[in-house]
């Protein structure tokens, strides 16, 4: 009996060095600042539409959306260790419910970016259910606020210096109530949220950032270290 062959299925919206990689090695070349936000809008079937009205750090101001758009995306462009990495910021998840519930954008994309280098996607739908009538709608948005409030606590928290080792382990415990709050609205039905790592990277559950992958020589490595016994001079 033959074979059916394999069918490869294009990407939706394109190889990650295209557009938004694209736009930050301009802004490298022109020694731009490479820490702002910015965004973008797209219909279904077309290539993304550039919405940024003003881009600053950890916040960009967007153009609205128009009809038939279906998804917006924008950069988290800050360093490892800032509050919000791949994670969703308070003001994220309430302008995604927002969207779905007053525009045609469905899809909410959070791409990762650092040092112009695109290292994953966070991609939120809002559920359709979620938006059916105004008592779901009024429970939903308490749901999001109680994350939104988690998340305000720990940017806080982070801009705080002293005491450092109290500090850490705050932020640590914070980061788990957080991740803890946003798995329930997956539960409770108010959105999806799926982490895809671009190639070379993956999804770190305990940092809640996109991490370099390991590759299989490097863990061999690793582990032979481990086993080796510890030389002592006598």
């Amino acid at each position: 009996m033959p074979r059916v062959a394999k069918r490869f299925i294009k990407k939706r919206w394109g190889e990650p060095k295209k557009s938004i990689e694209e736009f930050y090695q301009k802004h490298l070349k022109e020694r731009l600042e490479l820490e702002f936000e910015a965004c973008w809008y797209k219909k279904t079937g077309d290539e993304l539409v550039y919405a940024t009205v003003r881009g600053a750090p950890q916040h960009v101001f967007r153009a609205p959306p128009l009809p038939g758009e279906r998804m917006f995306i924008h950069t988290h462009p800050a360093p490892p260790g800032t509050p919000m990495q791949a994670l969703p910021t308070p003001n994220d998840l309430r302008l995604a419910y927002r969207d779905a519930t007053n525009s045609d954008v469905r899809i909410w994309v959070i791409s990762r970016v650092f040092q112009g280098h695109e290292l994953g996607r966070t991609i939120i739908k809002v559920r359709k259910d979620a938006t059916k009538n105004r008592k779901t709608m009024e429970r939903n948005r308490k749901l999001i606020e109680q994350y939104a409030n988690l998340g305000c606590r720990l940017e806080k928290l982070m801009l705080q210096r002293w005491p450092r080792l109290g500090r850490k382990r705050e932020i640590v415990q914070m980061k788990r109530k957080l991740w803890e709050a946003l798995k329930n609205l997956e539960k409770e039905g108010v959105i999806s949220i799926k982490f895809i790592p671009m190639p070379g990277y993956r999804f770190d559950k305990e940092r809640y950032d996109f991490v370099r992958a390991q590759t299989v020589w490097k863990k061999v490595k690793e582990k032979i270290k481990a086993l080796k016994p510890f030389s002592s001079k006598f």
